[in-house]
């Protein structure tokens, strides 16, 4: 338990994403962050090496890891940091905020963010100057995660560049940014200044032991139905519930032939003609929080009743542009 008046405290968790630094045990991770003077003078920290998995090679099992990391020494440390690769990281971050509930501290994931704008600027860069980049956008990153974490707010959290977002609001923008995660509705918790400046919308620090509960169905099929792609004559009925990212709602049901026995949720912005007793439709949140929500819900619940039931309910105020 801290006490009052004692130095603050993070723990860092490092999951992968930093091979092109190097970085391939816990021994070269800590001579990396051992070069990172900045960090000492913000707080104590402590790092844990628990896997090195780049993000494209990530597995849901990764949530219950760092759930256990954090859970383990919850009372020791003011705030977490998740190092991790930026791809699939919104999908392992909402998958957390889900199973980890009454989290009172922040729970910040983080890492590289320069890497897309590097492999397409026109510029020549040697490869050490690459290097150099991806050094600095860590450390800048590193950084802001920690005053973070430090800060009175909560929950789970992206801090990618200089937006600070919702781990179930995370959008990547189109455009090709530094920035690699914007919130979905402009939601932003904080933004960063010469520090950090907490926005309205951020959720408070709260004293609570967290509940979890890491079960979860990878049982179900997503499809996203990008306009440039050709829709499926049918959708695959022996999985426990479908997910279907949208681009053309009126088609969705006329096309495609959709299974009637088990949940279907169709996330897009526009109106879902032919809806049946098992489609969801939602229209105000993000694709991997969708996908993360269905598996926690399909787990849980013994019909497409209670899963749809479970659904409207579970964590609705921060799931949910309301």
């Amino acid at each position: 338990m801290i006490s009052e008046g004692e130095r603050k405290k993070v723990k860092i968790i490092y999951t992968g994403g930093l091979s092109q630094l190097g970085v391939d045990s816990d021994k070269k991770l800590d001579k990396l962050f051992s070069s990172f003077i900045e960090i000492s003078l913000l707080s104590d920290v402590d790092i844990v090496y628990i896997d090195n998995v780049n993000g494209v090679d990530v597995d849901w099992g990764m949530v219950s890891k760092i759930g256990q990391e954090i859970l383990r020494d919850y009372d020791d440390y003011d705030g977490f940091v998740i190092i991790h690769s930026s791809d699939n990281v919104e999908y392992v971050a909402s998958l957390m905020r889900f199973c980890i509930h009454s989290i009172g501290k922040p729970v910040i994931f983080t890492g590289i963010s320069w890497i897309n704008y590097l492999q397409k600027s026109s510029l020549s860069l040697s490869s050490e100057e690459q290097m150099r980049y991806r050094e600095l956008s860590l450390r800048t990153n590193l950084v802001s995660a920690i005053q973070l974490a430090l800060s009175d707010c909560s929950g789970v959290l992206l801090a990618y560049g200089s937006k600070i977002v919702r781990a179930v609001r995370a959008i990547r923008p189109v455009y090709n940014d530094a920035d690699i995660f914007a919130s979905f509705g402009e939601s932003d918790v904080a933004k960063i200044q010469l520090g950090i400046k907490l926005l309205a919308g951020a959720s408070k620090r709260f004293v609570s032991q967290p509940t979890v509960d890491f079960s979860f169905s990878t049982d179900i099929d997503i499809f996203d139905l990008n306009p440039s792609l050709k829709m499926p004559n049918s959708i695959i009925d022996n999985k426990k519930a479908v997910v279907i990212l949208g681009c053309n709602e009126y088609a969705i049901s006329k096309i495609l032939k959709l299974p009637t026995n088990i949940p279907v949720v169709i996330l897009s912005s526009g109106e879902v003609v032919n809806v049946g007793e098992n489609i969801i439709h939602v229209c105000n949140a993000t694709f991997p929080a969708v996908v993360a929500k269905t598996m926690i819900c399909v787990d849980k619940a013994a019909s497409v009743k209670e899963f749809k039931d479970l659904f409207w309910n579970i964590e609705h105020d921060e799931f949910f542009d309301l």
